[in-house]
């Protein structure tokens, strides 16, 4: 009798032991499940922002989004089956050009969008003026440097990727000579500048437009959101009377608003 009661406490603990373990691999099951779940969500919003983001330049393209106001005449909204997309327009000729621009502008710009000390941002943008100098020191080119993509940049030494995606959003190549138009510059790249004397005050061309006009070559933004934090930010490049060119996958953002944050990945 003894020896039957320590048979059943031995299977009594081994199936304790088998629940316990299943317990456990059902809850690892569902939090893989939770995982895949919150992927595949996250996917269809990037795919719906980017064919919505899309379209709504397309629209900006043929004239037919609205401004948002007098002060924001490069920003307007559509909506567009059922979302409510913010559109903002980003002029090359407000953007900071790396092959033109001086040390002081490079340095602020590294210095606000990558967080960079100043010493650091300092001697990245002097790397960066170096570079795509003709010759100097460690330079044996005899012209200035082959440069097809934004991305070549990251050519100057200590052009990191990481400072290359916080910086991106506000540098062009070989796109204005380095001749900064204020009245098309974001509010971001405003306030970067602000500290450096660089910036000055946008002039008022005394027109006013109630759609969105594409002037020249530029980047543009759309924002949208999929309800609760799922809101994303789908840029690409125009030209006037082209389609759309170069394109950025959505990534997520923190509001909708532009000029609330900066492009950061999440």
């Amino acid at each position: 009798m003894p020896a039957l009661t320590k048979q059943n406490g031995v299977a009594l603990a081994l199936l304790l032991w088998f629940l316990a373990a299943m317990a456990i691999l059902v809850a690892g099951l569902m939090g893989l499940s939770r995982l895949d779940s919150q992927s595949v969500r996250m996917y269809m919003n990037q795919a719906r922002a980017e064919s919505l983001g899309d379209a709504a330049m397309r629209l900006v393209a043929s004239g037919l989004v609205e401004v948002s106001g007098a002060d924001t005449p490069l920003q307007g909204e559509v909506l567009l089956d059922g979302y409510r997309i913010w559109v903002r327009i980003v002029p090359q000729s407000g953007l900071v050009d790396v092959l033109a621009a001086d040390v002081e502008t490079l340095a602020a710009v590294f210095t606000g969008a990558a967080n960079l000390e100043a010493a650091e941002a300092l001697a990245l943008a002097e790397s960066v003026v170096e570079w795509r100098a003709p010759s100097g020191e460690g330079n044996e080119r005899e012209g200035p440097p082959t440069v097809g993509v934004l991305e070549d940049v990251m050519g100057a030494p200590g052009f990191t990727r990481t400072v290359f995606e916080y910086a991106k959003w506000y540098l062009c190549v070989d796109c204005n000579g380095g001749k900064l138009d204020p009245a098309t510059m974001s509010d971001e790249l405003r306030v970067m500048l602000q500290a450096t004397g660089a910036e000055n005050q946008p002039e008022n061309d005394g027109s006013a437009h109630d759609q969105l006009r594409l002037r020249e070559p530029s980047r543009v933004d759309t924002r949208l959101s999929f309800g609760g934090d799922a809101i994303f930010q789908r840029s690409a490049w125009l030209q006037p009377g082209k389609g759309i060119g170069r394109r950025y996958p959505a990534f997520k953002v923190q509001n909708l608003q532009f000029e609330s944050d900066s492009f950061v990945e999440e």
